[in-house]
């Protein structure tokens, strides 16, 4: 059976990388790739033909499928087209020196076709980011003049130059900067005051690309803040308890055997079984950690989307430690391989507490 599997498998293999069989079966694709690295191994004049019709439907395929995208209104059909006619392009590159020159008016005409597209993609985005950053001023919308910046870094990518595009780019992107000022209020806080304002001060660090952060700070005068916040962290609440059981275990063990003669004159072997006792003594701490932190939000401009609201975050941290007494041999193999965890220090619990705040707050900017 072994000899007739592997020859089956070398048949279905053969079948996979025979060029001729795939275009037959309409496999442009495959049999493109394995007629092109047949030929870069060996010239053959049959397979240099598969190559070239399996070329050829692939380009009617995809042309077509281009078309139809060109023919729609939206920009991102556009921008997919153009990703179809570099495919193309690379295909019809990549197989020239075994086609003798059929396929070069083709690559011509996609050359110029996506610079054709090109130019039309980046003029689109941008009047698209000049009427954007129009809207943005007159509405005095941050999150529009963002659309704008976005619009003018597209046209850039597509390769519109002109004497103007850098300066909009530049003045949307600072225009859609929104400006937050923080005030942390640790008034209420009886210790970690200084972990917590130096925690916040990551916020500042953190701040995304069209944010400008400032804790216990305010900018330069002149810099119209859209919203002002006041972080009031409460106190923190470490809860500690403590709970201490025991438990009694009883085995019955073999120590030994002994031979005992029946009444009929035959002897046999009895286990000789001692009952022993044993003892763990639990010591459970549980610390709970909590901590609250109320945000207020004056909101100075209409592009301030920040809102009241209260944080709360909870940490909880055990040990649970065994104390065995006794004779081993009774007590459960749980207690015995039970692992030991330290309890966790106050610090520590700050510090993870703090981290988690800090990284519930940013998200909301």
């Amino acid at each position: 059976m072994k000899p007739f599997f592997y020859l089956s498998i070398i048949f279905l293999l053969s079948a996979c990388y025979n060029p001729a069989k795939q275009l037959e079966k309409g496999n442009y694709s495959n049999a493109y790739s394995a007629s092109l690295q047949s030929l870069k191994k060996k010239k053959d004049r049959n397979v240099q033909k598969v190559l070239i019709e399996s070329l050829q439907a692939i380009l009617d395929e995809k042309n077509s499928t281009k078309n139809e995208l060109l023919e729609t209104d939206d920009i991102k059909d556009v921008e997919k087209a153009i990703k179809i006619n570099q495919s193309l392009q690379e295909k019809v590159t990549d197989a020239q020196a075994y086609t003798d020159g059929s396929f070069d008016e083709d690559l011509s005409y996609l050359m110029i076709e996506e610079d054709e597209l090109k130019e039309f993609i980046a003029d689109t985005y941008f009047d698209f980011g000049v009427e954007s950053l129009d809207e943005a001023i007159l509405k005095e919308d941050k999150a529009v003049a963002e659309d704008a910046y976005h619009y003018f870094e597209k046209a850039i990518k597509y390769g519109k130059q002109n004497d103007s595009i850098d300066s909009l780019s530049t003045f949307s992107y600072e225009y859609a900067q929104r400006v937050y000022v923080i005030d942390v209020n640790t008034s209420f806080l009886f210790s970690y005051s200084f972990e917590v304002e130096n925690a916040c001060d990551d916020l500042e660090r953190e701040a995304g690309h069209f944010e400008q952060i400032y804790v216990d700070d305010h900018p330069d005068e002149g810099v119209l803040v859209d919203c002002e916040i006041e972080l009031n962290f409460r106190d923190l609440d470490i809860d500690a308890q403590t709970r201490n059981s025991t438990q009694d275990f009883k085995k019955t063990i073999v120590t030994g055997s002994q031979t005992i003669e029946l009444p009929d004159g035959t002897t046999k072997v009895e286990d000789i079984t001692e009952e022993v006792t044993g003892s763990v003594s639990t010591r459970e701490i549980i610390k709970v950690a909590t901590w609250d932190v109320r945000m207020n939000v004056s909101k100075l401009t209409q592009n301030c989307r920040m809102y009241d609201r209260t944080f709360s975050r909870e940490l909880i941290s055990e040990s649970i430690e065994h104390q065995l007494s006794g004779d081993r041999q009774a007590i459960p193999d749980s207690y015995k391989n039970a692992r030991f965890d330290r309890i966790m220090e106050d610090d520590d619990m700050v510090d993870e507490l703090l981290e988690d705040i800090i990284d519930e707050i940013s998200s909301h900017f």
